[in-house]
């Protein structure tokens, strides 16, 4: 089952999420494609329905505060995820851990 199906405490956010409204076979396919060596991984599908959700910025806190290392995440990849700048981790998870602080404790 993909990643997203597996929110806990601080998961609020993601009833408003715009892959919330796709079949979860559907959801799981996009999101959390099987990867094949040699063959580059196309989450194109998955970013375009990021690009309309209402809650991408908290989705991709989510994701980086949590330490996810698969799937789209407010409509960026695994590989995007590692590029972002350390710094701009770190702003992401300060912000996530405030906002849900019993969340940290439960983990």
């Amino acid at each position: 089952m993909g990643g997203w199906r597996r929110l806990a405490l601080d998961d609020d956010w993601a009833q408003d999420a715009a892959c919330r409204l796709l079949p979860a076979d559907v959801a799981d396919k996009l999101f959390f494609p099987k990867k094949h060596k040699g063959v580059r991984t196309d989450y194109s599908g998955a970013q375009a329905i990021c690009e309309t959700c209402p809650v991408r910025v908290p989705c991709l806190a989510y994701s980086i505060a949590h330490g996810i290392p698969e799937g789209v995440w407010g409509g960026r990849s695994p590989e995007q995820r590692k590029r972002m700048s350390k710094e701009l981790k770190v702003r992401y998870r300060k912000v996530w851990w405030r906002m849900h602080p019993l969340s940290r404790a439960t983990r």
